[in-house]
């Protein structure tokens, strides 16, 4: 794979980060990628001095939902569009 496969959005103010998007190519899912950046955005926001990571992600988004829980995501708050969540960082 030459092209781009994917792409993170941080934002690093501590003492919070914000995981802004996460993105792969549709050739390049299942392929971890989206694995790798997350881990990446959790150790970024840690150099940074951040406590800790939040996000919002689609309500019709149920995978999305359930990956970030993996990664130690906690769901926080729901309206009709969006589900947030905050994951602390050590």
């Amino acid at each position: 794979m030459d092209d781009l496969s994917g792409v993170l959005v941080l934002s690093t103010t501590p003492p919070t980060a914000h995981l802004m998007n996460v993105a792969v190519s549709a050739e390049a899912r299942g392929c971890g990628i989206g694995s790798q950046l997350i881990r990446w955005a959790i150790k970024l926001a840690q150099e940074a001095g951040c406590t800790e990571i939040s996000l919002a992600t689609h309500v019709d988004m149920p995978n999305n939902v359930a990956l970030y829980a993996h990664f130690g995501w906690k769901e926080t708050a729901r309206d009709a569009t969006r589900v947030m969540m905050v994951r602390p960082l050590p």
